[in-house]
């Protein structure tokens, strides 16, 4: 008898109900069952047509739409929140409320939506499909961009990089800055959950915030402006543009940043590691000189003329040498001179290097940018055999001896 009765109810509430709807008003009676399938923490939203039904009490019984404030208006308890709730939630309210009251002393009540307000989202700006979007239940931002069918890659980047892109998130006239890489991350502290009503506006980076100039000594030539390394390091960077030029004055590398410039040491770049490395940003123009440091050496060497002092380390007399190229015979190890010319003052330094050939490096002595290293040959008419210019000679005919001897033997 009472399921009929109630039935009754709700066939009558039908009319009712599509009387009241377009006012957003409430009305008495036992209202209808008909509802949409929901899932049970369903989370009632401003704008849904909600049912109140307390058994076999239709004074009590309501149904109408939610107020923009999420709130609605119960008789006797007064104004009740709904917007963040469940439906369970609300009909304990009310529940507890009219056994408060003193009005029933066991109310059964059940809340029901009739019908949700519209609830939609809209994706601007770089996204394959821009447009407008039905808001489905739990929806975060990365649900809706995948919906939407994902950034529009290629835009700044042949391959999507998330940092090369401004995205805001627009809601209940804020704007919140997003974090595109987080939020396909799924950081659930930056995929938030969506609202109705929320607008995503998604823009690539002008090409100035997503890219450096290089210039100067990089290696193979790639210079130019290209884009940011991910980790913004220079290291990186010159890595990615092989590298840089034997001719590379490192130490003084500068960074021009909107107007001032940074000098940075890149002399530690050949080992891996900068120190006091600074982070790259858009619109950095970076710049790599060429060495202007010289030294001169001439004389029995095989090197002759200016030479690059090089920006990574010091250099010595002995590496000098080597470098240039010390011949077997021919040159004068005992009297190598070293000119230095300081505050205007030239001096002249004899150096004995027989012993560095030999391995003792004790007299080995630092030249500085400038200096000129002088390698005397030695008098065909005064040489005395004993000399280290002989015994290197000799190293270098004992081979052709000894095939000598056993072709005889």
């Amino acid at each position: 008898m009472i399921f009929a009765k109630v039935l009754c109810g709700n066939v009558l509430a039908l009319v009712v109900l599509g009387a009241v709807l377009p006012q957003s008003g409430w009305a008495h009676g036992s209202p209808t069952v008909t509802q949409e399938k929901l899932a049970e923490d369903y989370r009632i939203n401003p704008g849904d047509v909600v049912s109140i039904i307390v058994i076999n009490h239709p004074e009590f019984s309501l149904n109408g739409q939610v107020l923009p404030d999420g709130t609605f208006v119960f008789p006797i308890l007064g104004k009740i929140t709904a917007a963040g709730r469940t439906r369970d939630q609300i009909a304990s309210e009310i529940a507890k409320g009219l056994k408060e009251k003193k009005q029933l002393t066991r109310p059964n009540v059940t809340v029901n939506v009739v019908q949700r307000e519209p609830r939609e989202i809209t994706i601007l700006g770089t996204v394959r499909g821009a447009g407008k979007l039905v808001l489905k239940e739990n929806w975060t931002i990365l649900d809706a961009l995948g919906a939407a069918g994902g950034i529009a890659s290629g835009s700044a980047s042949a391959t999507t990089r998330y940092e090369f892109y401004k995205a805001d998130l627009f809601r209940d006239a804020k704007v919140i800055p997003l974090d595109l890489a987080k939020i396909y991350a799924n950081d659930s502290a930056h995929n938030l959950l969506l609202k109705n009503g929320d607008m995503i506006n998604v823009t690539v980076l002008d090409r100035n915030q997503i890219t450096v100039t290089v210039i100067g000594e990089v290696g193979a030539g790639r210079g130019g402006t290209v884009e940011l390394p991910k980790d913004g390091a220079i290291l990186s960077l010159l890595n990615d543009l092989g590298g840089v030029t034997d001719k590379a004055a490192l130490s003084k590398a500068t960074i021009l940043r909107k107007g001032k410039v940074l000098k940075v040491d890149l002399r530690g770049y050949k080992k891996g590691k900068i120190e006091n490395d600074i982070l790259l940003e858009g619109g950095d123009v970076l710049t790599i000189p060429k060495l202007e440091a010289r030294y001169k050496i001439n004389g029995a060497v095989g090197k002759q003329g200016e030479q690059d002092y090089p920006d990574d380390r010091t250099l010595t007399l002995f590496d000098a040498l080597t470098i240039a190229g010390i011949p077997p015979t021919g040159a004068d190890l005992k009297k190598v001179k070293l000119t230095r010319v300081e505050k205007g003052v030239s001096t002249t330094e004899e150096i004995n290097i027989e012993k560095m050939l030999k391995g003792d490096r004790s007299r080995d002595k630092e030249i500085q940018p400038d200096d000129e290293i002088f390698v005397p040959a030695t008098d065909p008419n005064k040489r005395k055999w004993g000399s280290t210019q002989d015994f290197l000679g000799l190293l270098g005919l004992l081979p052709s001896l000894y095939f000598i001897f056993r072709g005889r033997g």
